[in-house]
Formats: C-alpha cells, sequence, structure tokens
C-alpha cells in the first residue's frame, strides 16, 4: 500500500516536472527525463515483481480468467452454436408447370424446330430460414415461398430434404411459416 502510495505520488510529480518542461521547450531534457523513468520503472519491476504483474491488470471472476473476445470470435461461436437450426428452402419445378419460353430474344425469327426433349424436375435452391420447432415448423420470409404453384423442399445442415405439408404466408410482414410433413 505505501509502495502505490509513492509511484502514485512520483507519478504526480512527473507530470508537474513534463508540464514544466513541455512550457520551457526543452524537449531534450524531457525524453532524457522519460527514458530515465523508463528505466527506474524496469528495475522497480525487478526488485519488485508483484506491483507490476500481469495478475493485476487481466481481471477475473471467480478466478477464472476472463476471455477476450473480438468481433470475429463471437460471430464464429454463435454460427457454430446456431448453425445446425438453419435450414436451406429449395424449389422444384415440374416440367409440366414451367412454359417452354425461347432464351435468344431472335429466336422467334429464326427458330428451328426442336424435338421435344423429356424434361425432368429442376430443384433450385432459392432462400434460407431457421427451425424454431422439433416438430418441423420453419420459419423463413414470404418471399421465398410466395408462388403457390411450386413445391417447396427443405434441406437441413447434414443434407437431409424433408417436404413441405403446409404453407402459411402473411405478405404484410414478409414472413412465412413452413410445416415440415415427414420431420
Amino acid at each position: 500500500m505505501l509502495v502505490q502510495a509513492f509511484i502514485s505520488l512520483t507519478v504526480k510529480k512527473l507530470c508537474t516536472t513534463i508540464f514544466w518542461f513541455m512550457k520551457s521547450r526543452n524537449l531534450v531534457v524531457l525524453i532524457l527525463l522519460l527514458i530515465g523513468v523508463l528505466v527506474v520503472w524496469e528495475g522497480v519491476g525487478k526488485i519488485f515483481p508483484h506491483l507490476i504483474s500481469s495478475k493485476n491488470i487481466i481481471p477475473s471472476v471467480n478466478n477464472q480468467p476472463v476471455k477476450v473476445v473480438n468481433e470475429q470470435s463471437v460471430v464464429v461461436d454463435v454460427v457454430r452454436s446456431v448453425g445446425p437450426s438453419v435450414v436451406t428452402v429449395g424449389a422444384k419445378n415440374n416440367p409440366s408447370n414451367v412454359q417452354n419460353i425461347p432464351q435468344d430474344p431472335f429466336g422467334f425469327f429464326f427458330e428451328q424446330p426442336q424435338e421435344p426433349t423429356p424434361a425432368q424436375p429442376k430443384e433450385d435452391y432459392i432462400g434460407s430460414g431457421f427451425i424454431v420447432q422439433k416438430d418441423g415448423i420453419i420459419v423463413t420470409n414470404k418471399h421465398v415461398v410466395s408462388n403457390p404453384g411450386l413445391e417447396y423442399i427443405i434441406i437441413d445442415s447434414k443434407g437431409n430434404e424433408y417436404n413441405i405439408g403446409n404453407v402459411y404466408r402473411d405478405p404484410l410482414n414478409d414472413v412465412a411459416i413452413l410445416k415440415i410433413s415427414n420431420p
């Protein structure tokens, strides 16, 4: 306690001295004085190591060190903890529902007759959602599942596919609730 009071008094005196030197514009003497203070501080640290230890600087709670976090580590922790509840929403296009629209803007004038090819269902991954209940309730945006003519599927983080039984849409709030038919 006495040593800490001495250090506090010395720091106060040092600040007063630095202010005086800055006022008199004697910069060389100020730099030499600061180097001297650093040398003395290093000597005090060697003589009294308990005063200048990292244990006094690092906070602890219940004798456990506090984890220092940064923005990246927080994001990684959140992704690891909630990642399994995030799902992908996909749509299956049935070939009977899709019109054959030519992709070439001049195809109407120069179109050559093509033989019909057997169309296969096409899957598009169109959005994401998250599981809110274990029995298969998923929340997503309404614009993701806005087409009532499509058949929607859910792909979980393990790659399993599930069919959607019911879709409840709220167009005002752009929210949709999906119910998996085979959880």
